[in-house]
C-alpha cells in the first residue's frame, strides 16, 4: 500500500525521539538531583551566599527538564535551547 512505508518511518523516528528525550530529562534529573545534594551541603556549611546562584542553577535545570519532557515529537532542537 502506497504510504505505508513513510507512515511507519515517521511513527519510528517519533519512537526514537521520545526516547532519547526520556533518556536525556532522566539524565538531566540525576544532575539536577546532585546539584540539590550540593546546595544543601554547602547550606549546612554556610554557604548562604552562593544559595541565590545555586537556586538559580536548579531553577533553569528544571526548566530544561520540564520543556524536555513535554516537547511535541519532532520538535525543533532550536525551539528547546531559546528560553
Amino acid at each position: 500500500m502506497p504510504g505505508i512505508a513513510g507512515y511507519r518511518e515517521k511513527e519510528m523516528r517519533r519512537s526514537v525521539d521520545k526516547q532519547l528525550r526520556d533518556s536525556l530529562a532522566r539524565r538531566l534529573e540525576a544532575r539536577r538531583r546532585k546539584v540539590t545534594a550540593l546546595q544543601n551541603d554547602l547550606l549546612t556549611g554556610g554557604g548562604i551566599l552562593y544559595m541565590d546562584d545555586m537556586e538559580r542553577v536548579v531553577g533553569r535545570l528544571q526548566l530544561l527538564i520540564d520543556r524536555i519532557k513535554t516537547a511535541s515529537y519532532g520538535y525543533g532542537h532550536s525551539s528547546i535551547s531559546n528560553g
